[in-house]
């Protein structure tokens, strides 16, 4: 229970004095910058990432490439043993 009253006190003359207000201010600035730039950071890469759907993967695209790159070596004369 000691330790009770001693906590209550040091926070009520922490608390009373302006030091204690001005380290606050300090800490709730700091903390507020931190969380805003990493909330402005996720919130670009959120919206980027919506604008340009065209990024994420696309099946069709791939078997595309695939078969034109297939294409290309049937045609080109190359000297290796695969048969087409």
């Amino acid at each position: 229970m000691k330790i009770w009253a001693i906590f209550k006190k040091e926070m009520r003359l922490y608390f009373t004095s302006p030091v204690a207000w001005v380290v606050f201010t300090i800490f709730l600035l700091i903390a507020g910058y931190f969380f805003y730039s990493i909330f402005a950071f996720f919130t670009l890469a959120s919206m980027q990432s919506a604008m340009n759907p065209s990024d994420g993967p696309r099946p069709e695209r791939d078997r595309q490439r695939h078969a034109s790159a297939v294409l290309e070596h049937q045609r080109a004369s190359c000297s290796c043993s695969c048969r087409w």
